[in-house]
C-alpha cells in the first residue's frame, strides 16, 4: 500500500510503502512514480 503524495496519477513527493501487515518497506521521496534513494546514509 502507498500512502503519500500524487501528481498526474504518479507518486510524487513524500510517500511510504507498507506491506500487508503495516510494516514500512520504503519511506522517502518519489519522482514520477520512482523511489529517490536518500543521499544521507
Amino acid at each position: 500500500m502507498y500512502l503519500g503524495n500524487w501528481s498526474n496519477d504518479l507518486r510524487n513527493g513524500f510517500g511510504t510503502i507498507l506491506d500487508n501487515k503495516g510494516k514500512i518497506i520504503f519511506e522517502g521521496e518519489w519522482k514520477n512514480d520512482k523511489m529517490i534513494p536518500s543521499k544521507n546514509k
